[in-house]
């Protein structure tokens, strides 16, 4: 049951990655018709670190954990990621919404 949930949350960590870089890649195309561009796509590239961020909480509060066990470490990584990945979705609905 620890394998398969190891490589669920991977794969889904993996997935949540790839997401990352094309949006961080795309930002400019992804809302071409709003008034400020400039500002929307520093605000979905903020989206894009936040997403990985996200994956790098996956990654380290399931996988890492169930492979080396809980240690004081991780869970100072896990919230170090988790208090970026917040901070990433704040700036990105802040540059979002001034950039509509």
């Amino acid at each position: 049951m620890t394998q398969l949930r190891t490589t669920i949350l991977g794969l889904v960590a993996l997935s949540m990655l790839i997401g990352a870089l094309w949006v961080w890649q795309h930002a400019t195309r992804v809302l071409p018709d709003v008034t400020r561009p400039e500002v929307m796509a520093w605000g979905m590239r903020c989206a894009a670190v936040a997403l990985a961020t996200g994956a790098q909480v996956l990654l380290v509060g399931g996988v890492l954990d169930s492979v080396y066990g809980r240690e004081r470490l991780g869970a100072l990584v896990r919230w170090s990621a988790g208090a970026a990945c917040a901070g990433a979705v704040v700036s990105a609905m802040a540059l979002g919404l001034a950039g509509w």
